[in-house]
């Protein structure tokens, strides 16, 4: 793992850390780069890594795309001569997450590579009763929300609302029902960080991190071709319980 900070709430069995400044010894064998933020400049050292072979980059949902489209203009490649580059959009809640949130999905390869597949794990629809509380009572009652409404127990999670209220279920009744922010704990839920990690970790951390990071089904989806091509024995599990557990079972503990 190359980055200037160490994962918060480092765990046994996490990737080493490195920082940026040792990128050319770290990196001297590697053949697939994981990037969230910005390109590497084309004259950057990195493209010239012989072993290197392919670049993924995630980050940006579709609220901060929009936010730019005012600002458009004719765009200039983001990978130098020898590569080429494409990318797709990946849906949270098409890939059984329980917001609606849209994340961009870049790649880049050696021009005489093939281009990268986006082929999506199996999921199942999720909602945001998945991950409210059954035993908090905060907030106003309120009249039970419409099948489907956004922000709702009965809906999903609006992406550019994440911290508006939402309308849950009274832990004294079925028929009630109050309108609350969600918790620290319920955030975290939501963008698929695993308990195991966020229990290590301070609230405030995990504040900061629920207002920047990618949701970890959405670093499952963009990942799984590589997984599939890369560790083939995924194809063989014998049951669809299998592997839905192997999917579901805690965001970006799956991709290290």
């Amino acid at each position: 793992m190359r980055s200037g900070n160490d994962l918060p709430g480092r765990m046994v069995g996490d990737p080493p850390h490195y920082f940026i400044e040792n990128k050319e010894d770290v990196l001297a064998n590697v053949e697939v780069l994981l990037l969230q933020g910005e390109w590497n400049l084309v004259d950057d050292k990195l493209w010239g890594m012989k072993t290197l072979k392919t670049i993924l980059k995630f980050g940006d949902s579709d609220y901060a795309v929009k936010s730019d489209r005012s600002k458009r203009r004719k765009k200039s490649s983001n990978v130098p001569i020898g590569w080429k580059e494409g990318g797709s959009r990946i849906s949270h809640q098409a890939n059984g997450g329980v917001t609606d949130g849209r994340f961009k999905f870049e790649w880049a390869v050696r021009i005489d590579s093939p281009e990268v597949p986006f082929s999506p794990p199996p999921a199942v629809q999720a909602r945001l009763s998945q991950v409210l509380s059954q035993i908090d009572s905060r907030g106003m009652e309120v009249v039970e929300p419409e099948e489907g409404e956004a922000n709702t127990f009965h809906g999903v999670l609006k992406w550019g609302k994440r911290d508006d209220l939402v309308t849950a279920k009274h832990v004294f009744g079925k028929d009630k029902w109050v309108q609350r922010y969600l918790s620290t704990q319920e955030k975290a839920e939501s963008l698929d960080f695993p308990s195991t990690r966020t229990a290590i970790m301070t609230e405030e951390l995990i504040n900061l991190l629920t207002k920047s990071e990618v949701p970890g089904k959405v670093l499952v989806a963009s990942l799984w071709y590589l997984t599939m091509k890369m560790y083939p024995m995924i194809q063989d599990l014998n049951s669809k319980q299998e592997l839905r557990c192997l999917q579901s079972s805690g965001g970006t503990r799956i991709i290290s």
